[in-house]
């Protein structure tokens, strides 16, 4: 039995226990309720439930410059509606710093309010502030809360505590969200008077975030304000025909060829019957341009379901058809092609992928082509071809050809010597039961080797470079998903993060695949905007608009093509898109001149960078189903 001395000896260590963990407790309290560690002031009105006292603004920062808050787990860009694992720590170096209190919330930056719903996966379910994960932020929370979770006063550890919860994205995409922290490190048992209070890293206005997740740009389709819209078109590409420095557009649909001259305003002029292009003998495939005399202006190759054509770009705003006198002969059924230099010899070369043998005419520089032997350059397959495209894959110096086929692909190794050999499926790309419709280069990876993309009738497929002339097929890990029937594919950085990201068109709902920098990727099509249902044929990025953001020109078989103004930013609305087109000034048309040449410079040093050797050959390639 326990004495009376005893007991009471233990009744007086347990009161002072519980004193001291109660003071302990008391000194973590931090900011009071309501006090979200979104700071007001530098761009960020108050919250509603603390604008009295400006929220965190007016408290310093890290006083003792100690303490360290981390927000972990928060995605480079956000799908609307996932739920993402998060966990929230704070550490303290000073060794009587043992008990830890925290309070997190998710901000959209284009309106300030909460963004998303906080769910706790702690076992002691930590407090969570303006909504519930059971109903997900209502839209009638989302108007008078910024979403929030408290401060927890049950992390007690050496040198730091963590906090695990789920947050859940927005069910729609409402632009940038930030993510905001306070915290504070008490004295435990007993400590020093006053915690110390730790904030967002940043002591000046807008005060950095803990962390930031990127909105999906929200594109709009200005194809009809911009009269690109007319539609059962083939195949389109872009270059700039007449020399000042704004993109310009070719369109191939079944009976004739259209030419729109960019208007330097966002809007485009069908200009083709001042040119002598002429209406089509046999239905349009593809077209290309390329500067195949070496005088500075781009010629126009036009792929049919029987002749193809050669346009001579005049300099002056016409054209000439100078087919046969420069020796093009093609009267097979094209598909697409490709200019470029493939026997190094500075001059531009063009490849026709046909059904059956495919045509690769080589450039004499005097103004002719030369057909040359499939056999013998070692090109003599015969399949069904439905796209080309060219990259110099093993760093070599010298471009090798892909051809996209009904069937096994096919992949042409430069020999240097004016020959090639087929090393598909000793490379790793085996394709034999697959429909290949469209191919597309680029180095999504940034290890400085060309990756490769194949759009398929079916699942897509893309081989990753493994830098030692063999690829693998890396689309389950990269997160494609697209199975739907591809027919083109074009890579662009469109949200300038310095990664490649990708579009596919496809016959139904297109897929935009936002790279996220570590070899996946979201497929985040109607989440910015893309919504529209069609035929697809192929896919450009070009700069409509001279502000240095790649747009993106979609052409459709039956229906209207799409043309897709990039904002540069998420949150943009459609209305302030459409009304700008009919607000231009003269002052924002001698800016888009001087921007899109900024661009066209930024392009042609990318290609000329020293490790891309050869690459920069390759200029304006376009075709019915060309990346």
């Amino acid at each position: 039995m326990m004495s009376t001395k005893m007991l009471k000896v233990a009744s007086i260590l347990l009161f002072v226990l519980g004193l001291t963990i109660g003071i302990g407790y008391s000194y973590q309290s931090g900011p009071p309720a309501g006090r979200t560690g979104v700071p007001a002031g530098g761009g960020f009105p108050p919250e509603p439930t603390c604008a009295a006292t400006g929220c965190h603004d007016s408290f310093p920062l890290n006083p003792d410059a100690k303490g360290v808050i981390e927000l972990l787990g928060v995605p480079d860009n956000y799908i609307p509606g996932q739920q993402y694992a998060l966990t929230f720590r704070i550490t303290h170096p000073d060794p009587d710093r043992r008990a830890f209190g925290f309070q997190t919330t998710a901000v959209a930056i284009e309106t300030y309010l909460g963004a998303g719903a906080f769910v706790s996966t702690e076992p002691d379910t930590t407090t969570i502030r303006g909504c519930t994960p059971a109903d997900k932020c209502p839209s009638s929370l989302l108007g008078t809360h910024r979403q929030y979770i408290e401060h927890d006063p049950k992390r007690i550890g050496r040198g730091g505590a963590s906090w695990n919860f789920a947050w859940i994205a927005p069910e729609t995409n409402v632009g940038d969200i930030a993510f905001y922290g306070s915290g504070n490190a008490a004295g435990f048992p007993l400590g020093k008077a006053e915690g110390d209070k730790i904030y967002n890293p940043s002591a000046k206005p807008p005060h950095a975030p803990l962390a930031l997740t990127k909105g999906q740009f929200l594109f709009v389709n200005i194809a009809t304000q911009a009269s690109v819209a007319a539609g059962r078109s083939q195949g389109a590409a872009v270059g700039d025909v007449d020399g000042d420095g704004l993109n310009d557009l070719a369109i191939v649909t079944d009976e004739r060829v259209v030419l729109y001259r960019n208007n330097g305003d966002s809007t485009f002029t069908d200009v083709t019957a001042s040119t002598g292009i002429a209406d089509l003998a046999s239905p349009g495939q593809a077209v290309a341009w390329g500067d195949y005399d070496g005088d500075g202006h781009l010629d126009l190759y036009v792929v049919t379901a029987g002749a193809d054509i050669l346009y001579r770009n005049n300099g002056d705003g016409t054209f000439t058809d100078v087919t046969n006198e420069v020796g093009i002969r093609g009267d097979a059924l094209g598909h697409a092609a490709v200019w470029a230099d493939l026997n190094g010899d500075g001059a531009m070369d063009v490849y026709v992928a046909n059904r059956g043998q495919d045509a690769l005419y080589l450039n004499n520089a005097d103004g002719t082509f030369t057909l040359v032997d499939p056999a013998t350059a070692g090109l003599a397959e015969m399949a069904e071809s439905w796209d080309v495209a060219v990259a110099d894959y093993d760093g070599d110096g010298m471009l090798d050809i892909f051809v996209a086929n009904d069937g096994q692909d096919a992949l042409y190794r430069n020999n240097g010597d004016g020959t090639f050999t087929e090393v598909a499926t000793a490379a790793g790309i085996v394709t034999t039961n697959m429909l290949g419709l469209a191919a597309a280069w680029g180095d999504y990876d940034g290890d400085r080797d060309m990756d490769l993309f194949v759009a398929n009738a079916g699942m897509d497929i893309l081989f990753r470079n493994n830098g030692d002339g063999t690829f693998t097929d890396v689309t389950a890990m990269a997160g494609m998903t697209d199975a739907a029937i591809g027919v083109a594919a074009a890579w662009a950085d469109y949200d300038h993060d310095g990664d490649l990201d990708l579009f596919v068109a496809n016959e139904g709902q297109d897929f935009l695949y936002r790279n996220n920098g570590d070899g996946t990727f979201n497929e985040v099509a109607t989440y910015s905007g893309m919504t529209d249902m069609a035929v697809g044929t192929d896919a450009l990025w070009l700069d409509v608009d001279g502000d240095g953001h790649p747009d993106l020109f979609v052409t459709n078989a039956g229906d209207e093509n799409f043309l897709y103004w990039n904002p540069g930013r998420s949150g943009e609305s459609v209305q302030n898109r459409l009304q700008s087109l009919n607000e231009w000034t003269i002052s924002r048309v001698a800016r888009l001149a001087i921007g899109l040449l900024r661009w066209s410079v930024a392009l042609h040093a990318w290609l000329d960078h020293p490790w891309r050797r050869g690459r920069n050959r390759i200029i304006m390639a376009g075709g019915a189903r060309s990346g």
